[in-house]
């Protein structure tokens, strides 16, 4: 089973983080930019919801062979801890099954990748004061 992981602190308010990402996948902008680019929006289904600590997901894909296959898919999920000086830490997560791997020819592991960058970026993007001169936030990524 492939796995990956980061880390990130930001200035925002955990019930702002916790918020964003339980709703993202709910947004009409999310539901358009899915039917426009492969022509439906997946709808992750939200398997564990700890407010304002937790949240986790998963996706079943689809084997476009057959309808009636579904192909282990992907589990993710965040861990939402306050941190000192009124920052929050965020631990964000993606796992994802061999069968995937191989079906994907070995980018599942990038396919993850990106969608943890993005989510962090998105994260890190609610920490901007544009009237702020001393912004601090940190990110580590680790396999």
């Amino acid at each position: 089973m492939g796995y990956i992981t980061t880390t990130i602190t930001i200035q925002v308010p955990q019930s702002t983080i916790f918020f964003y990402l339980r709703e993202k996948y709910n947004t009409q902008l999310y539901k358009n930019t899915f039917q426009e680019l492969i022509g439906f929006a997946p709808m992750p289904l939200c398997i564990k919801e700890v407010p304002f600590s937790e949240i986790e997901f998963k996706d079943e894909c689809m084997n476009t062979m057959s309808s009636s296959f579904k192909v282990q898919g992907w589990r993710w999920g965040y861990q939402i801890q306050p941190d000192s000086d009124g920052k929050t830490k965020v631990t964000l997560w993606y796992k994802w099954g061999l069968l995937l791997t191989l079906l994907t020819f070995g980018t599942a592991g990038g396919q993850a990748c990106n969608e943890l960058a993005e989510t962090a970026l998105a994260l890190l993007a609610l920490s901007i004061d544009p009237n702020a001169d001393n912004q601090t936030s940190s990110f580590l990524l680790s396999f």
